[in-house]
């Protein structure tokens, strides 16, 4: 399969239209280019025909869950310290 450099122009805006998507249904979600260092062995673990597809992006999705934030007013101060 030939694959044009100007074709993966449209990689990274379509895995972030995704991701925002994602995230607006709370989902979280972060890409990675890992799985290319096993160029191999990834596409079989999930399934995909190694020869047919080529992976640019993969974006693993999971439950959203906020991270702990200290208190607005520890770390905001007005007109003094």
């Amino acid at each position: 399969m030939v694959v044009l450099s100007a074709s993966w122009g449209t990689i990274c805006p379509a895995a972030w239209s995704f991701m925002l998507t994602a995230r607006a249904r709370g989902l979280g979600n972060a890409s990675t280019r890992l799985h290319q260092l096993f160029e191999e062995e990834a596409p079989q673990l999930l399934g995909i025909p190694h020869a047919e597809v080529t992976r640019a992006c993969l974006v693993p999705v999971t439950d959203f869950k906020a991270a702990w934030r200290e208190p607005l007013e520890s770390v905001v101060h007005w007109d003094a310290w």
